[in-house]
Parts: structure tokens; sequence; C-alpha cells
């Protein structure tokens, strides 16, 4: 397992995510704005992808990693063995 871009991602993760409790917390980031919300979250989620996709790439492999399988891997999300189920555009409320 490559440590190193483990690291590395998980803390960008951590940047990205405080940036984002920022935005949320100075109003840069309201009620209704989903759009932006979406581009944030997705954000977060290209760096749990790419930790967890390129986990088995060698330190030393990792500048020959074309654009390619850079996005396939930031774009395919992890099952990771527990029964995940990636959501279509839903969202749940109480009444759920």
């Amino acid at each position: 397992m490559n440590l190193e871009n483990l690291h590395f991602q998980l803390s960008e993760l951590r940047v990205h995510v405080d940036d984002l409790l920022e935005s949320i917390s100075n109003g840069s980031i309201g009620e209704g704005d989903e759009a932006s919300l979406a581009v944030e979250l997705g954000h977060l989620l290209d760096h749990v992808n790419l930790a967890w996709n390129l986990r088995g790439l060698k330190p030393e492999d990792f500048a020959s990693v074309n654009d390619e399988v850079f996005q396939r891997a930031s774009n395919t999300v992890p099952n990771f063995g527990l029964n995940r189920t990636l959501a279509r555009n839903e969202y749940y409320t109480v009444e759920d």
C-alpha cells in the first residue's frame, strides 16, 4: 500500500474540508446553494477515490500515471466491500 499517496490525499482532503466548513460558516455557501455544495463535496470525494484507487501504485510509478488513469481513479467510487449504494441525485428527508 502506498502510504505516501494515502497521506497526501487525506491531507488534501482535510484542507478542503476545512475550506468547505469555512465557506459554510462565513455564508459563502448557504441554504439553497446546492450546486456549489455538490462541486465541493465532489472534490472531497475525488480525494477519497484517489486514496483508495491508487493505493497499490508504487511511489516511483506515480509520475507515470496518465490523465485517463487519473480521471478514472478520481471518478470511480469504491464500494470498500461494505455494501454501499451509489445514490442518483437523491436526498432524504425526515419523512423517509
